[in-house]
């Protein structure tokens, strides 16, 4: 076994299977993290007749990925929409961790979008809607905090944040 770490996820690799598996380190059911996609194969963009195994690859710290037989270095790169999706049909009713999950990875505005559409079709009941936007709603109000604080305010002049700065 190998471990990366890739935008706040473990991943897993096994090296006699050539799969990998993706936990989300800072998701906790009860005591144990749970695994949230995987196992799957990975494709590390190598030419079709470019040997592929794993076996003289070295896993340093992070991301970074060295491939010793072919002299080249790689970085390990989490496609968010294969993990979301594989998430999903996991655990197809739980939206608002499906929400946690994209909300602790960045640049995931698209598929907070796509899974609130995929949801419209699957008619969740209230309770779940509710749910999911209340996990919403208290990370934007963390950020709205956040940029308030940062700017500066002089008496009784009240701060904005423009939707431009939250998207930033």
């Amino acid at each position: 076994l190998r471990l990366s770490n890739v935008d706040n996820l473990l991943v897993v690799h096994r090296l006699d299977k050539r799969a990998s598996m993706v936990f989300d380190i800072r998701h906790k059911d009860r005591s144990l993290v749970p695994c949230i996609s995987g196992p799957s194969s990975v494709d590390y963009g190598l030419d079709v007749g470019a040997d592929k195994g794993w076996g003289g690859w070295r896993f340093l710290s992070g991301s970074t990925i060295v491939d010793d037989s072919s002299g080249r270095v790689h970085r390990l790169k989490v496609d968010m929409g294969a993990v979301l999706r594989d998430f999903l049909d996991r655990t197809p009713n739980d939206l608002s961790i499906a929400m946690q999950l994209l909300l602790r990875r960045t640049d995931c505005r698209e598929h907070i979008v796509w899974t609130l559409r995929r949801a419209l079709g699957l008619k969740p009941c209230l309770n779940d809607w509710a749910q999911a936007f209340s996990v919403l709603n208290q990370a934007y109000r963390q950020s709205i905090e956040a940029i308030s604080q940062r700017a500066p305010s002089g008496p009784g002049r009240q701060t904005t944040v423009s939707l431009q700065e939250l998207e930033a």
